[in-house]
Parts: C-alpha cells; sequence; structure tokens
C-alpha cells in the first residue's frame, strides 16, 4: 500500500534524515523544532506541513511532541489532483508546492496552523484513512486514496482561509498560481498575475520564482502543455489544432514546438505513446 499512517508519541529528537516518500505532518500535541538544510522551525499544536521525499529533515528541543505523519508515494498511489480542479485553491500551492520549497532554502514562510476545531476535523479523516488501511478489505486502495484525497483538499481549503486574515506572500503567490490553473487558456501577461497577488511587477517576478523556481511566464507555459498532454491522452477524436487552441494556444505549429522542448517529443508522437497497449 502506497499510504500509511504513523502516529509518534513524544517523539524525541531525530537527526537530519530523508525518505523516498512524501511526509504529511500534522503536530497533535507538545512542542519543538523541525529541522531543515535550511534551518530550524518552531512547532506547536495544530502545526501542518509537507516533507517532500529524499528531503532531509530532522527534530530537535522536543517537549512532549505528538504529531501524526501521513506518508505516501504520489507516484504509486496515483492522486489524479492534477486533473481535477484542487488547483484553483490557493492553499494546496501554498501547503504542497511552495512551502516546502521555501524552507529547504532557508525560506520560512506562513505555515498552516489549524484551530482547534479545524485540528479535530482533519483528525477524523485521518482516523477513517487509518481504519480503512487496517481493515485491509478489497477496494482498500481505493478507499485509502479517497479519504487522502479528502485531506489534502480540507488542510488546502484551510490554508486558503489565512489570506483572508493575514495577506503573505505566499499566498499571493499561491494565488497566482491558481489563476493561471483556472484560467491557462486565456491570454495572461505578467501585470496581470502581479495584480491578483497583490504585488508590483517586479515583487512578483522575484518571489514568483523564488518560490516556484521558474518564471511565470514557464509556468503558464507548462500549465498548458500538461493540459494538452491530459487531451492529447483523453481525447482521441481533437484534432491537435483544437487542442492548442482549448490549451491557450493560438497557433498550432508553436504550439508543437513548445510541446516537443517542454516533453521531448512531438504532440502526435505523445498521443501514439499514451494510446500504445501496455506490455
Amino acid at each position: 500500500m502506497p499510504i500509511a499512517v504513523m502516529r509518534m508519541h513524544n517523539h524525541g529528537q531525530a537527526a537530519l534524515h530523508s525518505h523516498d516518500f512524501h511526509e504529511l505532518v500534522l503536530i497533535t500535541g507538545g512542542a519543538g523544532q523541525h529541522i531543515t538544510a535550511g534551518g530550524a522551525y518552531p512547532l506547536k499544536i495544530g502545526d501542518v506541513f509537507l516533507i517532500r521525499g529524499s528531503t532531509r529533515h530532522g527534530y530537535a528541543e522536543t517537549d512532549n511532541l505528538d504529531l501524526v505523519n501521513i506518508l505516501f508515494n504520489p507516484r504509486q498511489a496515483r492522486l489524479p489532483l492534477a486533473e481535477l480542479d484542487l488547483g484553483s485553491v490557493p492553499g494546496y500551492h501554498a501547503l504542497f508546492k511552495i512551502e516546502p520549497r521555501l524552507r529547504q532554502t532557508g525560506r520560512d514562510g506562513l505555515r498552516l496552523g489549524l484551530t482547534a476545531a479545524q485540528l479535530e476535523l482533519a483528525a477524523a479523516i485521518v482516523g477513517d484513512l487509518e481504519a480503512e488501511l487496517q481493515a485491509r478489505r478489497p477496494g482498500g486502495r481505493f478507499m485509502a486514496c479517497g479519504h487522502l484525497m479528502r485531506l489534502i483538499g480540507f488542510l488546502s481549503r484551510c490554508y486558503s482561509a489565512l489570506q483572508e486574515r493575514r495577506a503573505t506572500p505566499v499566498l499571493g503567490i499561491s494565488r497566482a498560481l491558481s489563476h493561471i490553473e483556472q484560467h491557462y487558456a486565456e491570454p495572461l501577461t505578467v501585470a496581470q498575475l502581479a495584480r491578483v497577488a497583490g504585488m508590483s511587477e517586479s515583487t512578483f517576478m522575484r518571489r514568483f520564482r523564488d518560490a516556484v523556481g521558474r518564471a511565470p511566464v514557464d509556468t503558464l507555459v507548462h500549465t498548458r502543455i500538461a493540459r494538452a498532454c491530459e487531451r492529447l491522452r483523453h481525447d482521441d477524436d481533437l484534432k491537435l489544432a483544437a487542442i492548442a487552441d482549448a490549451c491557450g494556444f493560438a497557433d498550432a505549429s508553436y504550439f508543437s514546438r513548445l510541446f516537443r522542448r517542454v516533453m521531448g517529443c512531438t504532440p502526435r508522437a505523445y498521443r501514439a505513446l499514451a494510446a500504445a497497449p501496455l506490455r
């Protein structure tokens, strides 16, 4: 099973280490510090954060620290997050993409801290996930993935709710990413995205690259290509020109050139490969 739940009571100090799976961590009691290559960050009840696979991390100065680790391999679990509309939730980008990257580079952002009521609801979802994993019934993997997706969606919405109380660069960039996800087929500009983020263009460009690892225009191109890949896999009857237009490319030839640059093959070759029977 590519998903597991571990409950750690009175967690002690732990030296820097890494795994080949992601860890979604909920702090349920006590205090301590989370250590990464970028620095040390204080922990309190209700804190939630993601540790990406291969990220070196540890714990220090723990004091009755209780936590729940949801371990999952995103490739093996095959959660259809990109195919659904979770990208329209700014908190998803903040919690699962931007925050982990910033912590690795020593720039901590606004960490998600759940209220007591939110933590209780999150714990209930984790309980459902844990019960399903322990039952080992037919369809268990399907149900476990469903509970994990519920948890990811709930936490993402909780993070988005923070923007109603606090304006932060992380949430500003997250809003821009969500805007790209929702409006990728439209002729977006950096100026428009900067307004969505609530920043000047120069500040937006700098903070976006720091948070995401690429420029806004490159992110828009990669998002359009990802959506084109979905259509190539699932819409066999659509012509390439129609797919290009639906994904924000006004010119089919330009679409093909960008597709080859990003994916390493032409759209036709990608469609043929996706349609080929597994051996």
